[in-house]
């Protein structure tokens, strides 16, 4: 089944890179410049002197000198946007290390893994939902991830769901946004981290496609690994994060009713998609990337309080009865304006 994929919030997968301002990029009036080095080390070796412009040069890369890249490109009369891999305008202030998403050589894209594991999530817990769950086979494994409904190893019935990496999306949908972890007791937050990411309404492509056929041996429960079986796997998606939609507006209503003024406007565009596909079966809203709550991520929001409380002392995650305490929380200016991660799939009509 081929997939339009629109993203609704910021997105980062991150791959480890980090962006530096001290030999990487530019950041000035509110616009950002990603320095392209080859290009800017192409002009300086044409240069009639280069050796001590080269030397300060190499300097600031090696990280040997307080002096940056900006100072550099002021100091030489330089224009970043003339040695610019990409521009981005009307961004925050940034002046530190900048967490890079996932690209290939021809621009961001979403992983076909992380849309899987996002998708497992969901039919796992729609499984436990319906079956019921033996908690002290949860409590064994050092990593859950439902092998006591799908099967361990090379038996997981998991394998027969393909999901393909999204085509990249344009270098002109990349974004750089400020995170902060926001204290929902407290209404504090903590130093911005700043990470690249896919921006609002951009768009792309996936196919994810349901392989078994009638001749594998496969549970009758489990008829949406068959071929064509990939609306039901979106509407039990769908669903599911459709529910961690509703508490977590529940959730933020109770604790910080401020914050959910500020987010609404979001969760009643993920509110009204989650909706349209509920009735049409076309389509599922689902969260994917950094910046996700626990809830988004496990198991936990089909849990009883007594296993969830279990399950918070094995993994040493606090002993407070309102967990998680923090969001990631993307600002513009010096209010909240978003939180990462929201996509939509939508079957592209053929």
């Amino acid at each position: 089944m081929n997939l339009n994929l629109e993203i609704i919030s910021p997105v980062n997968i991150g791959n480890g890179e980090i962006l530096s301002p001290l030999c990487d990029y530019i950041s000035e009036r509110k616009t950002f410049f990603l320095i392209d080095h080859r290009k800017l080390e192409a002009y300086l070796k044409h240069l009639d002197e280069p050796e001590k412009i080269v030397d300060r040069y190499v300097h600031i890369l090696n990280g040997k000198t307080h002096y940056n890249l900006s100072d550099f490109f002021k100091e030489n009369g330089l224009d970043p946007v003339d040695f610019s891999l990409a521009v981005i305008n009307d961004v925050n202030r940034i002046n530190g290390e900048i967490k890079r998403t996932i690209k290939t050589g021809r621009g961001p894209y979403i992983p076909g893994s992380t849309l899987k594991g996002a998708i497992r999530t969901a039919i796992i817990c729609h499984h436990m939902n319906q079956e019921g769950y033996d908690f002290n086979k949860i409590m064994k494994e050092k990593r859950y991830i439902g092998q006591d409904y799908f099967g361990a190893y090379g038996n997981d019935v998991f394998k027969f769901l393909h999901c393909s990496d999204s085509l990249p999306f344009n270098e002109s949908d990349v974004d750089v946004v400020n995170t902060y972890l926001y204290y929902l007791n407290t209404r504090k937050t903590n130093t911005p981290v700043s990470v690249e990411s896919i921006k609002k309404k951009a768009e792309t492509e996936v196919k994810i496609q349901s392989k078994a056929k009638r001749g594998d041996q496969l549970s009758s429960k489990f008829n949406y690994f068959l071929e064509g079986g990939e609306e039901e796997i979106l509407m039990t998606t769908n669903g599911f994060y459709s529910d961690l939609l509703e508490n977590e507006k529940r959730i933020l209503q109770e604790k910080n009713p401020v914050l959910l003024t500020y987010l609404n406007g979001l969760f009643e565009e993920l509110q009204k998609l989650a909706t349209h596909f509920n009735d049409n079966g076309n389509g599922a809203i689902l969260k994917v990337g950094s910046g996700k709550t626990f809830y988004d991520n496990t198991i936990a929001a089909v849990l009883s309080e007594d296993d969830f409380s279990q399950l918070k002392h094995k993994y040493h995650l606090g002993n407070t009865t309102f967990f998680p305490k923090t969001r990631t929380v993307v600002y513009r200016g010096n209010h909240p304006a978003s939180v990462m991660g929201w996509i939509k799939l939508e079957k592209v009509k053929n």
